[in-house]
């Protein structure tokens, strides 16, 4: 069998030789055509997805055209060699996969075209050089609404040892890849037939962003939930994946500028070092491993923008700017500054605060008016602006010996914004079916719930709302479930829509 796995990207001679190899080869399976029928196929994984990307003729045409390109592979990650090969049946091309520091090379056999008034579409199906074995089915059509989708069909089962071996990881690969799919017809759409290449993280990065996140969250422990190194593995986690998810999902839904979404490739080394610092006792090193986060979320201002034309255009800005604060105070604390006498504990929490609080909240509350625009929406936005450095105002105020109304105030303000944020994912969770915005919404709700109750305090006392039970209930269930909740809710409604 020829080689499929290099440590570098082949040249085209090997990639042309690799063809080659496998000209008179056999399809690697006996199902041959099975995607014709929407039906199972025995013994294979059975896959299928179909997505509205566009609306009338012209759009059919760009999606036909996409097809004949090859523009729906993600060429972030997955590529088509030749680059202009042919779909007529029988031609046979490769595959070439950039996952894990590897390039992954498949051979595959265009099996059957379909070209209809109204739908166009091809299969191909694997050869023995392929870490796979089975058929896939890429086809869009036009409807009589003048409705274009695009639908993949395909089964499958591993073939390779090491995707046997791996096989849950392959199955969410092959799931990213349809969803990535889908993105990149609707972009090529939206762009008129450019196929521009997205900035945006390959899987492989986001599994090991995970484990990552994993594994230093674990460094940090033994600690007991209420102990104060519990806000480490929450900066962990916002460094890793939650800023880098919300950031993604503002480049999916096309509000990054170019500048900005060239940035993207650099969260993952800049949000490592930070997160490693929340590991580093020695007080430099930590400090030095937090600049490339700072330096990243400045360059990323100045080259996002500030713009508020409109209510998601300031949702936006206003997020932007409060990554930049959220990463100075990341640097603040292993550096040992303490702006207005903070304790290290207060320190924390305000990164921790900035980073959901100001980053994520108003991009939810932003992407809910873009996709369902209402007066109340713009409120929301408003006050979920404004009400982080209110919140943050008010702590400063006490700490500072000036008395507890500005804090009760600014607790009750950011509580509200985030119960209307909550509200409006309600609404879009009931209109749109999605358990997600809906699980998002219910536990945001709680979670703004005990912070006005905390809020009130001094007037309400409460026994059991102490900091510690705050930071450990309302900050944990924003930062691990409320927040990630809401952000893959739009991503994944965004491919319902």
């Amino acid at each position: 069998m020829s080689k499929m796995v290099f440590f570098k990207k082949p040249e085209m001679k090997t990639v042309s030789r690799f063809i080659e190899n496998q000209r008179d080869a056999f399809l690697s399976y006996t199902e041959i055509n099975k995607t014709r029928q929407n039906l199972p196929v025995k013994n294979f994984n059975n896959d299928f997805q179909k997505v509205a990307v566009g609306k009338g003729k012209t759009d059919f045409e760009l999606a036909k055209s996409a097809l004949k390109n090859w523009a729906h592979f993600p060429n972030h990650w997955a590529e088509i060699k030749p680059e202009q090969a042919s779909t007529v049946p029988g031609t046979n091309l490769c595959l070439c996969i950039r996952l894990f520091g590897m390039w992954w090379l498949n051979a595959c056999r265009i099996v059957y075209q379909t070209d209809e008034v109204q739908k166009f579409g091809f299969a191909y199906g694997t050869l023995p050089a392929h870490i796979e074995s089975g058929e896939e089915l890429f086809q869009v059509e036009i409807d009589d609404n003048d409705v274009v989708w695009y639908e993949i069909r395909a089964f499958s089962k591993p073939r390779h040892w090491l995707v046997r071996f791996a096989k849950p990881v392959a199955r969410l690969l092959q799931e990213k890849f349809r969803r990535d799919s889908a993105d990149a017809v609707r972009r090529f759409i939206a762009d008129k037939g450019q196929n521009i290449s997205k900035k945006t993280w390959r899987p492989d990065t986001w599994l090991l962003a995970l484990a990552a996140t994993i594994l230093l969250s674990l460094l940090v422990f033994p600690a007991t939930i209420f102990h104060h190194d519990y806000g480490k593995p929450v900066l962990i986690f916002a460094t890793l994946l939650s800023t880098p998810l919300a950031l993604h999902l503002l480049a999916f839904h096309n509000f990054l500028s170019p500048k900005a979404e060239k940035l993207l490739p650099l969260l993952f080394p800049a949000g490592f070092t930070a997160a490693l610092s929340q590991c580093i006792d020695f007080q430099i090193i930590a400090a030095l491993l937090t600049v490339p986060w700072l330096i990243l979320s400045s360059a990323f201002l100045i080259a996002q923008k500030i713009r508020a034309g409109n209510a998601v255009q300031f949702a936006i800005s206003a997020s932007c700017i409060f990554w930049w604060i959220a990463a100075a105070w990341v640097f603040a604390y292993p550096a040992g500054i303490r702006p207005f006498g903070f304790s290290d504990e207060i320190t924390r929490l305000t990164a921790i605060h900035f980073h959901f609080a100001g980053l994520a909240l108003p991009i939810l509350a932003g992407l809910a008016q873009h996709f369902s625009p209402s007066t109340f929406g713009k409120y929301t936005i408003w006050m979920a602006a404004a009400g982080v450095p209110i919140t943050a105002l008010g702590i400063s105020y006490t700490q500072l010996g000036k008395g507890i109304e500005v804090e009760i105030f600014a607790g009750i303000f950011m509580a509200l914004a985030g119960i209307f944020t909550a509200i409006r994912l309600l609404q879009i969770a009931a209109k749109h079916s999605s358990l997600w915005l809906l699980f998002s919404g219910v536990v945001l709700t709680f979670t703004m719930l005990l912070a006005a109750f905390y809020a009130l305090r001094f007037i309400f006392p409460v026994e059991f709302l102490s900091i510690n039970w705050m930071r450990a209930v309302h900050g944990s269930l924003n930062a691990f479930i409320a927040i990630p909740c809401g952000l893959i809710g739009f991503a994944i409604w965004k491919h319902k829509k």
